[in-house]
């Protein structure tokens, strides 16, 4: 499925430029269940990803060798964690 394609049409039907909202979270930390530690700092954003990475959990459930790991996502779970 061709993820740039999506958010194309949702800004389309609700106006929002969904990339752009994610450019200006760049260096905030956030929720994220792909992260091994369940939190990650959005690092960059292009077209079609999100880079993030991994970060102590406020949890305090978080290992050492977890924090640091960098990882990608589709920009409309990246969206999704943000905003939702």
């Amino acid at each position: 499925m061709n993820y740039t394609k999506l958010l194309k049409a949702e800004k389309s039907l609700d106006g929002f430029d969904k990339v752009a909202e994610l450019r200006e979270a760049i260096g905030k930390i956030t929720s994220v269940n792909n992260s091994p530690t369940s939190s990650a700092k959005l690092l960059s954003v292009s077209d079609e990803y999100c880079e993030f990475v991994s970060v102590a959990s406020e949890y305090g459930n978080s290992k050492p060798e977890d924090i640091g790991k960098k990882f990608k996502l589709h920009n409309y779970l990246a969206h999704n964690a943000f905003f939702f």
